[in-house]
């Protein structure tokens, strides 16, 4: 069992973290798995969208569960711009377009202006 150890600044102490079996991986494996997961979750975002389009009543989810989320997928967008993630920011683009029709989804069936 190898366990690599990486640096790891905490504030202003360096630290030792063991991270087992990680290494093993390419970063170019780790960029697609991401890809992969990330797809999923906006795929998550459009099955949401259909039932609530579906749905008969106002929506039960809360507009700031909704724009809360809007506002994290942000954030994470432009962190993969950033750090030039790929992944990151491909995701995100994909979930932060999903999210948005969601947010318009709700806000018609809350009724709200």
């Amino acid at each position: 069992m190898a366990i690599t150890k990486k640096r790891s600044r905490v504030g202003r102490t360096v630290h030792d973290v063991e991270i087992p079996y990680l290494d093993r991986l390419p970063d170019r494996a780790w960029e697609i798995a991401g890809l992969i997961s990330g797809l999923f979750s906006s795929f998550y975002i459009v099955l949401q969208i259909v039932s609530e389009i579906h749905a008969t009543g106002p929506s039960t989810l809360s507009l700031g569960f909704v724009v809360g989320n809007l506002v994290n997928i942000a954030f994470w967008l432009l962190y993969g711009v950033r750090f030039r993630r790929w992944a990151v920011w491909v995701v995100n683009l994909a979930a932060l377009l999903a999210q948005s029709t969601l947010l318009a989804v709700v806000v018609l069936s809350h009724g709200h202006p």
